[in-house]
């Protein structure tokens, strides 16, 4: 987990006006972790597509709001093995020096098949997670980092500079 925070926050660095911030974190993660072996990385090229993301603003009881992501992805094996049971295992939220989990994955692919070396194949995905106010802008744009998984393997990929649509 702690070297999937270090990967995401290296990838947002990259981006963003606040490097000093991102910088420190980095560090601070990457001094307690080592690396992940090539063994057990996958080798996927993924794209997202048709990707949006919106936080429900509807008054309600408490101080917390929902944020909700849904897109596809074409995820293609550059491996020389099979990929079966390739699963969505996390969705952070990133922005500025605050993240959020989110929760209530679903992943989905028209068939069950694995995906064959050199294959691609589309995925839906949308999730949901809970934000409490004042921890994000939601007036500027976030980064999502996406953790995928199979048979012991995974791979770290993200989306920066995502807009969030605000629905009342």
């Amino acid at each position: 987990m702690v070297q999937f925070l270090v990967k995401a926050q290296m990838k947002n660095l990259i981006g963003t006006k606040n490097i000093s911030a991102n910088f420190i974190i980095v560090m601070v993660l990457f001094i307690g972790c080592g690396s992940m072996p090539d063994s057990d990385r996958l080798k996927l090229n993924i794209n997202f597509q048709n990707v949006e993301a919106w936080i429900n603003l509807m008054p309600g009881v408490s101080n917390e709001h929902q944020i909700h992501i849904t897109g596809k992805s074409s995820i293609k094996n550059l491996s020389a093995d099979k990929v079966d049971n390739l699963m969505l295992r996390e969705i952070k939220l990133i922005q500025g020096g605050s993240s959020v989990d989110l929760k209530n994955i679903n992943f989905t692919r028209t068939d069950s098949a694995g995906i064959i070396p050199g294959q691609e194949k589309i995925f839906s995905l949308n999730a949901s997670g809970k934000i409490s106010g004042g921890k994000f802008n939601f007036d500027s744009a976030a980064t999502f980092i996406f953790l995928f998984s199979s048979d012991g393997k995974s791979i770290v990929d993200s989306l920066n500079n995502v807009a969030i649509k605000k629905v009342y």
